[in-house]
């Protein structure tokens, strides 16, 4: 196996891809895809935290572990309501 990047030879993929990691930093492709997709979930992790804000502004003992599937509805809720606004503002 070799390295897109330089040409060095490996004998096992784990050695080339320390190698990549290490010496051509942010160039490996599944980094890239990586980066990619934690991009693409970053508006849904925002959302996450703002349900979680919102169910412990309004009871700050709530066990949000055990409360998922009412972080998971508060969430889904925020979604619905930023759509309906975004389509509001398309409208006019």
């Amino acid at each position: 196996m070799k390295c897109d990047h330089c040409e060095r030879r490996f004998k096992k993929p784990e050695s080339l891809g320390g190698h990549v990691s290490k010496a051509h930093p942010g160039k490996s492709v599944i980094y890239a895809k990586k980066i990619a997709r934690r991009n693409e979930r970053e508006p849904d992790r925002k959302l996450l935290a703002k349900a979680k804000e919102i169910l412990l502004k309004k009871n700050p003992d709530i066990d949000l572990i055990q409360q998922r599937a009412l972080v998971t509805k508060t969430k889904n809720d925020l979604k619905k309501s930023l759509k309906k606004k975004q389509i509001f503002k398309e409208k006019f």
